[in-house]
Order: C-alpha cells, then sequence, then structure tokens
C-alpha cells in the first residue's frame, strides 16, 4: 500500500489484490466474450475497448492499490509511453477481438459479417459452379466453341 502519494512504489510490495479484484477480472472478460458475440461490429469494438480500460484499471488496482496503477512507472508517475501501450493495445486487441467474436457469433447465418452494407451481393461458390456448367451444357455456346476451334 503507498503510504504517500508522491512516495516512489516498492518493488518488493504486493498491492491490495483480492479474491474481489480476480472475480472482476473474469467477470469483464466474460462481458467482453458477450459483446462481441451478441452486437453489432460497431457496438462490440465500443463495448469491447471500454471493457478492456475497466480490465486494465482494475488490474493495476489489484497490483499498485491505485486506480491509475497501470500507468504508473517506478518513478510513481503517469508514464505517457505505458498510456500509449494501454491505449494502442485497446485499439489493435479491440479490432481483432471484435472481428473474430462477431464472425464466430454469425456462423450458421446466411451473411458473414463483412457484408452488413445495404445492397451488398454474397456470391456463393456453388451458385458460381452451377453457372458455369449451364453455360458450359449450352447447345448455343457448344456451337460458338466448334466455330471458333
Amino acid at each position: 500500500m503507498v503510504d504517500h502519494p508522491d512516495a516512489p512504489l516498492r518493488t518488493t510490495q504486493r498491492g491490495n489484490w483480492a479474491n474481489q479484484h480476480t472475480v472482476a477480472l473474469v467477470a469483464i472478460l466474460v462481458a467482453i466474450v458477450a459483446a462481441g458475440l451478441a452486437l453489432t461490429p460497431v457496438q462490440a469494438f465500443v463495448a469491447i475497448a471500454v471493457l478492456m480500460l475497466g480490465f486494465a484499471t482494475v488490474s493495476g488496482r489489484g497490483v499498485t492499490g491505485l486506480w491509475r496503477g497501470a500507468m504508473i512507472d517506478d518513478r510513481n508517475r503517469i508514464s505517457l509511453s505505458r498510456l500509449q501501450l494501454i491505449l494502442w493495445t485497446m485499439v489493435t486487441l479491440g479490432a481483432f477481438l471484435t472481428g473474430v467474436l462477431t464472425n464466430i457469433g454469425n456462423v450458421g447465418t446466411a451473411k458473414p459479417a463483412g457484408d452488413r452494407r445495404p445492397g451488398s451481393v454474397v456470391v456463393d461458390h456453388r451458385d458460381l459452379h452451377d453457372r458455369a456448367r449451364r453455360v458450359s451444357a449450352d447447345p448455343a455456346n457448344q456451337a460458338r466453341r466448334r466455330a471458333a476451334a
């Protein structure tokens, strides 16, 4: 536990980690998966980013005893590089998790996650194969091919 706000953190200090921190982190992970599976991609990304910020906050509180603990360096100051690391991790990992969980949530549906735009066309490879077979079996196409050869 930190006695004074300006006092440097001791490296041997265990922090205030308790069972409630573990329960909160597991709950946040479950909420991340649920958000990715249930929401639209944009909503899922925002929810996952906010939940990841909560994850960093709870884990920082458990380790250092301060809510800003994930951004505190060994001099007990908020580090800009750690802040950037947390923010870029939220963006990249949040986007990746959104894509993965949205696609997992759309398994078995008619439209893949990437085709949610109005008027988008989903082409099935079986349709292309059937069309190619019909075109090659058409007598007019066979006559054209014989004439060209």
